[in-house]
């Protein structure tokens, strides 16, 4: 049999490569399928990852609630920047910031992921197949400056059947259209349909 150069036996997929083709001579291949599973194990040759916690989903998006929009656009925000003449204005906005920077929303092709927390911090996610109503609400002023509170109605656990709702969002309604295709996108690859989603809220 062909020597492999020693700058080569030393990689692990030399070793596998080397350890197949011995196999194969002597068993007449029996203990090649064996030997692949093996490596997969062992980390030899490449790993398909599959599943929902083994796969890496891509981040579509990334906001959190907006403290300029609500300044901008909530009767709220407009009292508070009248405060600021007497000082006490500032201190709420530092407050809503902070509160606003505790919370970071990520979108991926399959899930809502919930960031909590600054120092201590927590990931909750809501599958996004389970989500079965998503809405939109805004006044006028926030119209004006294009924000929103976007309202998920979802049977996952995160949300344990109540509304949930994501205030002061910029692009309000490009998201909320983002976030439906999605859902749209995720029913139809777990084959789930209106139905289903529906007799499962009622038996939960």
């Amino acid at each position: 049999m062909r020597a492999i150069p020693g700058y080569l036996a030393r990689t692990p997929s030399a070793l596998f490569s080397l350890a197949v083709a011995q196999a194969s001579l002597r068993n007449g291949g029996g203990s090649v399928n064996r030997l692949k599973s093996r490596a997969g194990e062992a980390g030899a040759g490449p790993i398909e990852w599959r599943g929902k916690r083994g796969a890496m989903s891509k981040t579509l998006d990334r906001f959190r609630s907006s403290t300029w929009g609500w300044l901008r656009g909530t009767l709220a925000g407009w009292g508070t920047l009248l405060l600021c003449l007497v000082g006490v204005g500032f201190v709420i906005i530092l407050l809503k910031w902070i509160a606003n920077l505790g919370t970071t929303y990520e979108v991926t092709e399959d899930r809502l992921v919930l960031h909590r927390g600054i120092f201590s911090k927590s990931i909750d996610e809501i599958e996004l197949y389970r989500i079965k109503d998503i809405r939109i609400d805004f006044s006028l002023i926030n119209q004006w400056a294009g924000i929103g509170t976007i309202t998920l109605l979802s049977s996952d656990e995160t949300t344990a059947g109540k509304p949930f709702a994501i205030r002061d969002v910029e692009k309000a309604q490009a998201r909320r259209e983002e976030l439906r295709d999605l859902v749209n996108a995720a029913r139809r690859a777990r084959g789930v349909r209106e139905f289903d989603m529906v007799q499962e809220a009622n038996l939960t």
